[in-house]
Formats: structure tokens, sequence, C-alpha cells
């Protein structure tokens, strides 16, 4: 167990490395979870605030000030939060701890990824700060042959206002093994109208015919921003589904990196938008075809009013030895203002030449001819927007199953159709 042993807010300007390692030392972390924390806070101190690199230059940033927000020490002998799992999942097996304690105790499982994620976000500030100071966030994983029916539902919160909450989550699949993940990134209304600052790290491994269903739903407040990055990596003949929901923040930068790395890998990723005012939303969507006769199929729709903005940059890169796969992309998006943008970049690398591969993207108003058709019988204007951007999300929402997931999905929808 890894102990807390101070009450403290302490304020993120006021950090240096000796905080940091005062920070890992307060919590008995081992000497490479150090090392990698100084590596990380250094490459956060060296990196200039971001401005107009080809990473950042699709968001304004200006008026972004974190000097005001606190780090937050819990008490002492207080537990990492935890998402709860089912009593039966222990009898089949599966480990489930405090990431500060998958550190000390798996660390065979944690170590490298870790350290492979310093090397991703190297150049990413506020990813780098992450990894210096996360203390949130678990560990799973789920053992050779075991089906976990329960989903597992993950509730990521602020403690306190004006604080800045870091988190990591790994999850590793053997082999056979099915999971449902839920992920849910929220802030309490005392958070509503403060900034705030989460980031997060998120690694997935999912073993040879092993299956994982990931929804996220991110509806933080309209202060807070977020930065996150997820790396996924597909064995033979994995499945994964992935929908992500992204409702709330005033800024949402997200980068998603899935490797498919074994014969007949297979993922379907759908992505649903909704921002109004002046949110910013930032996404990158990287698929890495490795292996023969892999599958990957993305789908992004975004709906803007306000002055609203999104950005959406998908790569496809398909290997030499990646003969017959099969990749798609597609992002489309339907703007209500005229003060709203969105920007698509959808690319492709290709190096082998048995493949199946494509990409589409299409940004425009609301179409006036349906407007007209709607209002010509009877149905206000307002309603009649409604039922266009309903049916505009219908094609993804209808590839979730029936159930409590989609009627949550339909309900933030709802709400957000609302404001």
């Amino acid at each position: 167990m890894i102990l807390m042993t101070t009450v403290n807010i302490q304020k993120l300007e006021s950090l240096t490395q000796n905080s940091i390692e005062e920070f890992s030392a307060l919590r008995r972390e081992p000497a490479w979870l150090q090392e990698l924390r100084k590596t990380a806070w250094n490459a956060y101190a060296a990196l200039p605030f971001p401005k107009r690199e080809e990473e950042w230059k699709r968001l304004d940033l200006r008026g972004l000030n974190f000097s005001s927000l606190g780090l937050l020490t819990n008490g002492a002998h207080k537990k990492m939060a935890l998402p709860p799992v089912p009593e039966s999942w222990t009898a089949k097996g599966v480990r489930h701890l405090p990431i500060l304690e998958a550190t000390l105790h798996e660390e065979a499982l944690v170590r490298p990824r870790l350290e492979q994620a310093l090397r991703d976000v190297a150049t990413h500030k506020f990813l780098c700060l992450n990894l210096a100071l996360f203390t949130e966030g678990f560990f799973l994983r789920v053992p050779k042959g075991v089906v976990l029916e329960e989903p597992l539902h993950h509730r990521v919160s602020f403690g306190e206002p004006g604080t800045s909450l870091f988190y990591a989550n790994l999850i590793v699949l053997e082999p056979d093994s099915q999971l449902t993940y839920w992920e849910e990134l929220t802030s309490p209304a005392a958070v509503e109208k403060t900034t705030a600052l989460m980031t997060g790290w998120n690694h997935f491994h999912i073993g040879e015919n092993a299956g994982l269903k990931h929804l996220k739903l991110q509806h933080l407040g309209a202060q807070v921003s977020h930065f996150a990055h997820e790396t996924i990596q597909q064995e033979r003949s994995s499945r994964l589904h992935q929908l992500s929901m992204s409702m709330g923040g005033r800024i949402a930068k997200t980068a998603v990196r899935t490797r498919l790395d074994g014969p007949g890998a297979e993922n379907q990723m759908l992505g649903v938008l909704f921002g109004n005012g002046q949110q910013q939303f930032d996404h990158w969507a990287f698929q890495d075809h490795t292996a023969p006769d892999t599958k990957s199929n993305l789908e992004y729709r975004g709906v803007l009013k306000g002055s609203a903005r999104s950005s959406f940059i998908g790569l496809v890169t398909i290997e030499k030895q990646a003969q017959r796969s099969d990749a798609y992309q597609s992002n489309r998006n339907l703007l209500l203002s005229r003060e709203a943008r969105a920007d698509a970049i959808p690319k492709l690398e290709i190096l082998a030449d048995d493949v199946k591969c494509g990409h589409g993207s299409a940004t425009g108003p609301v179409d006036e001819e349906q407007m007209f058709y709607l209002m010509t019988r009877g149905i206000p204007r307002p309603a009649a927007e409604r039922m266009i951007v309903e049916a505009f999300f219908e094609p993804v929402l209808s590839k979730i199953p029936e159930g409590p997931v989609l009627e949550e999905v339909r309900t933030f929808l709802n709400a957000k159709l609302d404001e």
C-alpha cells in the first residue's frame, strides 16, 4: 500500500524538481518511478507554452492560465480512488489495484508502458506534467479465458474547486478474455465556474482473441481544460468496440493511437461530439496496421453551435507486411451557427499493395431544404433542428446495442440539445 502522509493544496506554479522528488518519496515509490517523474517534470519545465506548433495551431490557448491551480494531496492512509468491481471478479482471478500500488506489485506490466508513454508525449507539455504528478487511476488485469459480463464503471471527478487532477489507467486483457469498460469524466457543480485542469493517460492491451468494449463519456464543466493520451495494442484476432462522447470542457484535446499488431485484429471506433458557446475540441486518431488481415473502421460525427470549434486529424498507416488490411475513417460535422467551425484532416499512409483503404469527411450547415420540409408540416424551427441533429447522430448511435449504455448516451445528448 502506498500511503499519503500530508494534507495540502500546493500551487502548481510553486513546484520544482525538488518538489517532485519529495512528492514521490512521500509515497515510497520505486526508484524507477521517481526517476520517471523527474524526467517528465524536466521535460515539462523545458517545453515552452504551446503557441502555433502543428499539434496546437488549431486551438486558441489565449487566456489559458493554470498558475492559480493547486495540486490536491489527500489525507494520510487514504486509498487511491478505484472503480468498484463486483465481488465475483476476485474469485475469477481479476487483478485490480490503484495505479500507484501497481507500480510496486505489477512492475513488469506497468513500468515499460509508463516509460513508453513518456517517450510518446515528450513534446506535449501538459501530458509530461501528467506523468510527473499522476496519483489517480487504476490497474486491471483480466486472466486468460475470463469473460466479465458486468461492466466496469470508472467515474473520474475533481475533489475540490481550483485544483488539478492527473490520472493514469492500465488495462491488460489476457487471451480469450472479455471486458466492458465505461469511463466517465465529470466535475461537481462547485467546479462548473472554476478554472480547472484534468490530464490523463490510458493504455489498453487486448490479448489474442480477447475483446474490449469501451465507452468514454466526457461531460466536464465549462471551465475545465482536459488533455489526454490513449494507446491501444491489439494482438491476433482481438476485437475493440469503442464509443467516445465529448460534450463538456472549455478545451478538450485527445490523441488515440491504436496498433493492430496481430493478424485478424479488428476495431470499430465511434465518436460523437457536441459543442456550444466557446468550447474547443481537438481530436487526433491514429490507426497503425502492422499485421496482415487486420480491419479498422473509425467514424466520428460532431455538431457545433455558438462559437464552438472542433478539429479532427486522422491518420491510417498500413505497413508493408500488413497485406489484405481493410481500413476506413470518416469525419462529418454539422454546423448550427455561422460562427461555429470544424476542420477535418484525414490522411492515409499505405506501404502495402493488397489493401482496402479509404477516408471521407464533410462539414456544412443544416440543409435548408430539410428544414423547410419539416416546417411546412407544422414543426417549429427549433424542433425541426433538433430532429435533424438527432438524425445526423443516428448512424453512430444505431451501432450501439440496446441497453443502459445507449439510454445514457441519449440522455446526455438530449441534455446538450436543451442547453
